[in-house]
Order: structure tokens, then sequence, then C-alpha cells
């Protein structure tokens, strides 16, 4: 085999499995918060939705969690992201210290005491960026 022969399977060789230099899709990363009511006190069921708002992250998955006693976490890609909050089926979303029946874990239509606005994507105030390391002080309060 000639000199220039190996060295240009060598080479394709590199193109192929180095990807052409392209990176990968970045890993999801861990995303956590709290969901509280303007005095402070938590939801306490509920579920967050992230829209990817980005070009970075718009092939993404949507990250749904649900939120217990004020508290979620979960994982998404990198990004910019609109966020909802919808009350869970089957129970109602109130303050701590209220009641909450049933407790399922789909997204319901029941009230609770979610304004509308932070129901639609189109007209939710939350906007989080999530930065390649992820971010876990995330804070959403309704008012």
């Amino acid at each position: 085999m000639s000199r220039a022969r190996s060295a240009a399977l060598a080479l394709a060789a590199g193109l192929l499995l180095g990807g052409c230099g392209k990176p990968g899709p970045p890993d999801p990363v861990e995303v956590a918060g709290r969901v509280e009511y303007g005095a402070g006190r938590p939801v306490t069921t509920a579920v967050v939705t992230f829209h990817p708002a980005g070009e970075s992250n718009k092939r993404g998955a949507l990250l749904s969690a649900v939120v217990k006693e004020g508290q979620f976490s979960g994982k998404c890609l990198p990004g910019p992201y609109k966020v909802t909050i919808t009350p869970l089926a089957g129970g109602t979303v109130s303050p701590a210290g209220g009641s909450s029946p049933g407790g399922g874990t789909t997204p319901g239509k029941g009230g609770g005491s979610i304004p509308e606005r932070f129901r639609s994507v189109t007209s939710t105030p939350w906007s989080v960026d999530v930065p390649p390391g992820g971010k876990k002080d995330i804070r959403l309060t309704l008012r």
C-alpha cells in the first residue's frame, strides 16, 4: 500500500470517527427550584413545564416536573425556556396548610389559585435561562 493511500485512509477514518468536527448535542442538565405565592407560601401540588424558547434547545423535549410542597426538579437541555404551571388533575393547588385532594400526576383544568396567565406559554411572565452547568436555584412566584 502506498504512503499516499495510507494517509488518505487514515484521514477518512479520522473524519468518520470524529464526526467531521461538529460537536454532539448537549447533555441534559439538572434544574431545580421553588414555586410560591407572593407571600412566600409554597404551591403544594402542580406541574411546571419548561417550553424550549431558543435555537439552542428547540429540538429538546419539554420538561414537566411535579411540584410538591413548593419544590420541583428535573433535567433539560441548556438554553432559554418559557415556564408554565398547571394544577394536577383530581386536586387543587392551594397554599401550604390548605387541602389538596387527589394528588394525581396529570395536569388538570382545576383552577386552584393559579392565575390563567401562568398556564399558557404565550402569556406566562416566567422565563428561565438554563446554563450548561444546570440551575438549581430557580424561584417562580405567582403574583
